[in-house]
């Protein structure tokens, strides 16, 4: 997959997740919800790259 840089909405994610236990239900939460966000940010990208060939 592409690398691209991270949303501010992951960024804050990731920093909530830094002081969590990793086997805890919240932090599992937020591992999903960052996956669920940078999955929606990654379909609008490539929705943007058909959309500007004309594909």
């Amino acid at each position: 997959m592409d690398e691209r840089p991270k949303s501010k909405g992951e960024a804050v994610i990731e920093q909530i997740m830094d002081d969590l236990d990793p086997t805890s239900d919240r932090y599992q939460v937020l591992a999903t919800a960052k996956s669920f966000k940078s999955s929606w940010v990654a379909l609008g990208e490539k929705l943007l790259e058909v959309k500007r060939s004309g594909r």
